[in-house]
């Protein structure tokens, strides 16, 4: 009867036993699959890391871009307004200020000329006319106008050389008690800057 017993249980324990080979088969299966995973998790955590590391970079390098550029445009915009402003300046107003003091014209606050009432000393206005030589020359200088004397600048003691026949000049200088009266160069010299002024106010 064992051995009856043996053979009818053994088709059932082979095939419990296949079933558990099956069993461990599928679990290592499963286990390495696990290991697998884990390792690709391993790696994407990894490059998320080197990813954000990037970002963190890329972001930065942004900021700063943004401040360079900021700071470029802030730099544009006071450049723009200093041009403007300074298209708008006229250096000559600036260095020949011409104005008036009671009866005198006065340049850069030297007045020019004496009345009997009132005098003024001749040092000052040499000074003056010393101004005015050299506004004179400046405006030959930057302008078309070509005058028929030649203007020496020489603050009080600036000088005027009128051409003579031997092309030389003749120079008169500053202004004394024994030459109390402007030379007519000085007036000659206004008057033809007077005429070249004249057209390009209507222009």
């Amino acid at each position: 009867m064992a051995d009856a017993a043996a053979e009818s249980t053994s088709p059932a324990a082979r095939e419990c036993v296949e079933k558990q080979r099956l069993l461990r088969m599928k679990l290592a299966r499963i286990r390495l699959r696990r290991v697998e995973i884990q390792r690709k998790q391993w790696k994407v955590a990894e490059l998320r890391e080197k990813w954000l590391c990037s970002l963190q970079g890329i972001q930065f390098e942004r900021s700063l871009v943004q401040e360079q550029r900021a700071s470029v445009k802030s730099l544009a915009e006071h450049c723009t307004t200093q041009l403007e402003a300074t298209s708008q300046m006229n250096a000559a107003n600036d260095c020949f200020y011409i104005w008036h003091a009671g009866p005198f014209g006065t340049i850069n606050g030297f007045r020019l000329g004496r009345l009997p009432v009132e005098t003024v000393e001749w040092h000052e206005i040499n000074a003056a006319l010393g101004q005015v030589a050299l506004l004179l020359e400046t405006i030959e200088n930057e302008t078309p106008l070509q005058l028929s004397l030649t203007l020496l600048p020489l603050g009080s003691y600036s000088q005027v050389a009128i051409p003579n026949s031997q092309g030389k000049g003749n120079r008169l200088g500053q202004f004394t008690t024994t030459r109390p009266s402007p030379p007519d160069c000085f007036q000659s010299l206004l008057a033809t800057l007077s005429a070249h002024a004249r057209p390009s106010e209507h222009m």
